[in-house]
């Protein structure tokens, strides 16, 4: 880190390289986004779909099937995904798209699991 110069005052998470040659958080959010889209306009109606990611990814999902823009959002995200946690996206009748579930661990409380998996802050 010492030989890396960052000017805090322009400094947004979201545009930060992390590796040499790594994505950006923006670019990694237009990659998913990019990808659900696809999902969108192609997927059989009537058929659910079920998506399985990482804490970075999921995030990226709720902010596209929500519609925000991603510059909208502070530079971390207001919501997080554990490990295990379960989300329902649906469109309701009125045809908007919203949160049934977002982060759900009850079915790993209920196994005994929460200790094993580091669910507790």
């Amino acid at each position: 880190w010492s030989e890396t110069n960052i000017n805090m005052d322009n400094w947004s998470l979201f545009d930060w390289h992390g590796f040499p040659g790594g994505e950006t958080t923006r670019q990694f959010y237009h990659r998913v986004a990019g990808w659900l889209e696809q999902l969108w306009q192609t997927h059989p109606e009537g058929e659910v779909p079920i998506l399985v990611g990482h804490g970075g990814s999921v995030s990226h999902v709720v902010v596209w099937w929500l519609g925000l823009p991603l510059d909208a959002l502070p530079d971390r995200y207001p919501f997080a995904g554990s490990p295990g946690g379960l989300g329902v996206l649906r469109v309701n009748r009125h045809g908007q798209r919203v949160i049934g579930v977002l982060n759900d661990l009850a079915h790993l409380r209920q196994a005994n699991l929460e200790e094993e998996i580091s669910l507790s802050d």
